[in-house]
């Protein structure tokens, strides 16, 4: 794809944890964007691998690098990225994730012809098997929790022939314009890791603007493998789970949202002595206090 060199530049924010190797095939992808017009910044929240991440960066001349003085989850450190960037647009991924060469041409291809898109999305696939991940999908905050993808495990068929309208994207793969992601306040760092592109798209669908997914764009995740559920993860994925019902579901679903996954499954993991009852009541305790 040719694009005009006036294009608006585009703050490109990497967000790397202890993956130099995965970080360096995200890079090359990054660099190799048929959109001229990038600045590209590596946020490292720090791990054993952090002083190799530094090499690295420091190795491809034209990239930034921010480092944390802290670990501050995804949340935290997308909001840095968020932070530091003054360009029109920013595009936010991760060291796993490999851009398709045009990946950034299409998608400020379309949000540049449609003010009312706030967040747009790639599809992201499997860089093993090229299966689809991920293209959008839809959230229902009813009684009973609903998240649909689309297209998971499919095949690219040409089953999405144009941008449409999700209520979901993955924060992993997001582009949008840097003064509307300021004006929402970034992701909300009390959620430090997962839930957080949620309550970020219900933010900004209460705003007014739209939720797209633009099939021309892909990337490819490259899927490294994750060591077992650290009682600190379980913890994050169900304070956060609370929070975001009663941040944004409707008032007459929390009574049975709460004796559904708050009260039942409690019991229920108490009774079959589950390791996670701990960061259940850890989460309650946390959701009540906050």
């Amino acid at each position: 794809m040719m694009m005009n060199v006036e294009c608006p530049r585009v703050a490109v924010v990497v967000l790397s944890y202890n993956r130099p190797r995965y970080l360096r095939q995200a890079l090359d992808a990054v660099l190799a964007q048929s959109y001229p017009n990038l600045e590209v910044t590596v946020v490292d929240n720090p791990s054993r691998a952090s002083d190799e991440i530094a090499r690295l960066v420091a190795g491809f001349g034209n990239v930034r690098l921010i480092r944390n003085p802290h670990n501050q989850g995804y949340a935290g450190g997308m909001n840095r990225g968020i932070e530091a960037a003054a360009c029109p647009y920013v595009y936010l991924t991760e060291d796993d994730i490999i851009l398709d060469k045009d990946c950034i041409a299409r998608l400020y291809e379309y949000m540049s012809g449609h003010p009312a898109a706030g967040l747009v999305s790639p599809i992201i696939f499997s860089e093993q098997n090229r299966t689809i991940n991920c293209a959008g999908g839809d959230i229902e905050l009813g009684g009973v929790y609903r998240k649909r993808l689309h297209g998971e495990g499919e095949r690219d068929a040409g089953q999405f022939p144009r941008p449409f309208e999700v209520s979901y994207i993955d924060g992993a793969a997001i582009f949008a314009r840097t003064d509307f992601l300021k004006r929402l306040g970034g992701f909300r760092e009390d959620f430090f890791m997962y839930v957080e592109s949620i309550e970020l798209g219900a933010r900004a669908l209460k705003s007014g603007k739209s939720l797209v997914v633009v099939p021309g764009a892909k990337v490819y995740h490259q899927e490294p493998l994750e060591s077992r559920a650290a009682p600190e993860i379980e913890f994050h994925k169900r304070k956060n789970f609370l929070s975001l019902y009663l941040l944004h579901a409707p008032a007459r679903t929390l009574p049975e949202f709460f004796l559904r996954y708050a009260l039942w499954n409690t019991v229920r993991g108490a009774a079959r002595r589950e390791g996670n009852l701990r960061a259940s009541l850890r989460a309650m305790r946390w959701v009540l206090r906050n």
